[in-house]
């Protein structure tokens, strides 16, 4: 399934790059009539509407979303060195196809010249099976720029538990691990870069925890049954889909943990702040943004796609771009 290319459509353009032909196959795959049905006049409206790649005219037209660059930068006593580190964080892209939207944020990240790129999960969207397709096309392009550490979000997680499912992961897994993909399932992997050593950490919660309503308040001592007690002697980067139990992954000590899976909360309430969680909790915490506690930082990306709920208020998609480097303050 994964060898094959995105399957062609005999009537429409596949040129890369045009808007009234990508971003109505985007709208077609996720059944959204009524919204084809406006571009198609728009598209009739302004029939001269530049269509070169990353023009912010066009980008915004087959969209209909602002885009942003997050960067951040960290310092820590553990690293050597003034010269940073370089990560992009991406989380909750939601492919529904390998279109225009793909390509404009991969080039966006080649501009960043990365080190290396931190995955939060959910780049498929779980109910379209075939969106793992566009996902692991994403990911093997993304590996060609710097070495991708990829943790699962709830969408993946899902076809990957369940039986009429889980063949399907596995093949999507297979691909991405013999493009060199690092997939991490309550392990960690090590990456170096300088003579500094950081430890990448991939946490998968059970469901329950992403329950609608009511999933529980903390994870108690489960991040220790499922990772282990949080070394000390490097830095300690954690992958945490789910931002809910952010004050758990601050007190279990890495030193940065990243996060996405709330898409921002929808509509954003100030810098950290958000209206809803894709649980249905009003106003939830940890909703978008940095947080620091004790020296240790949670970074929330606002995520890069949607998939049922795509209403953005005040609310950008997001490449997260981090700066990581040693202490100038250090003896």
């Amino acid at each position: 399934m994964f060898s094959n290319d995105l399957e062609t459509r005999p009537n429409m353009s596949k040129k890369r790059g045009s808007a009234d032909c990508e971003w109505l196959e985007d709208c077609e795959s996720a059944k959204h009539g009524a919204i084809r049905g406006i571009v198609r006049k728009w598209c009739a409206f302004r029939p001269n509407m530049s269509k070169k790649r990353g023009s912010a005219d066009c980008e915004w037209f087959y969209h209909m979303k602002n885009f942003r660059i997050s960067n951040y930068q960290i310092r820590s006593p553990k690293l050597r060195g003034l010269a940073p580190a370089v990560f992009l964080h991406i989380s909750d892209v939601h492919l529904h196809s390998f279109d225009a939207r793909a390509h404009f944020y991969l080039s966006c990240m080649r501009k960043e010249n990365p080190d290396a790129i931190l995955v939060t999960g959910d780049m498929n969207i779980g109910r379209e099976h075939r969106t793992l397709l566009s996902s692991a096309r994403f990911l093997i392009e993304a590996q060609k720029i710097a070495p991708v550490y990829y943790e699962l979000g709830n969408h993946e997680y899902k076809l990957r538990i369940r039986r009429e499912t889980s063949p399907l992961y596995e093949r999507y897994e297979d691909k991405l691990r013999r493009n060199g993909i690092t997939v991490l399932h309550n392990e960690s992997a090590v990456f170096e870069k300088a003579g500094n050593t950081f430890r990448i950490h991939g946490l998968e919660l059970p469901m329950v925890y992403y329950r609608k309503g009511l999933p529980p308040r903390h994870t108690g001592n489960l991040l220790n049954r499922l990772l282990g007690r949080c070394p000390q002697e490097e830095f300690q980067i954690l992958l945490a889909h789910n931002p809910r139990y952010g004050q758990d992954y601050l007190a279990w000590g890495a030193d940065l943990t990243l996060a996405g899976h709330y898409h921002g909360g929808v509509m954003h309430l100030g810098e950290n702040r958000g209206l809803i969680s894709p649980q249905f909790i009003p106003f939830p915490g940890f909703a978008c943004g940095m947080f620091e506690q004790d020296g240790r930082h949670m970074i929330v990306s606002s995520g890069m796609g949607e998939h049922t709920v795509t209403v953005r208020i005040n609310n950008p998609r997001e490449l997260v771009v981090i700066r990581i480097s040693g202490d100038p303050d250090k003896d």
